[in-house]
């Protein structure tokens, strides 16, 4: 679904690994929907010729991370754990501070429309916030375009 949308706008897609491998504790197929979702809003949201980066590496979650309810995966992320850090970031307009308050809401589908019924992103934050994680949208620091970041808990290292 990724590959095609992508040949169609004849985007590129690279992935940035930080020296860290963390192992993210997470359902497979739910999470691979999350990132289908994600991965397609940055396709959507970017010029033709576009190139989404998506970065692995790890992350201190930061006091801003959301309350979380329960999760079915086991423990929640809380302010100053280390996580599992996946960011995706597209080369689009970027979100107006409107679109970055509702970007979450059920059927927004912001300026830049694609195909879909508006509901990727609260499918995914759904997901995310079940598996005790936090999801994050934004704008790039430098640039434009969005970067959307989610924080899963790790598998715990072993100890000898």
């Amino acid at each position: 679904l990724v590959g095609s949308e992508m040949g169609i706008r004849d985007s590129s897609m690279e992935v940035k690994r930080e020296n860290t491998q963390p192992i993210a504790l997470m359902a497979v197929d739910e999470m691979r929907q999350v990132f289908v979702n994600i991965a397609l809003n940055a396709i959507q949201s970017s010029p033709e010729g576009g190139k989404i980066v998506i970065r692995v590496g790890e992350r201190k979650v930061g006091n801003s991370a959301v309350d979380l309810k329960s999760s079915r995966i086991g423990a929640k992320l809380h302010p100053g754990d280390m996580a599992a850090a996946f960011e995706i970031e597209d080369v689009g307009p970027g979100l107006t501070p409107v679109e970055l308050q509702k970007v979450f809401d059920p059927f927004f589908k912001g300026t830049v429309s694609g195909p879909g019924a508006g509901l990727g992103l609260t499918v995914a934050r759904q997901m995310v916030e079940l598996h005790g994680g936090v999801i994050e949208v934004g704008n790039r620091a430098f640039g434009s375009g969005a970067k959307v970041t989610v924080l899963l808990r790790q598998k715990a290292p072993h100890t000898a």
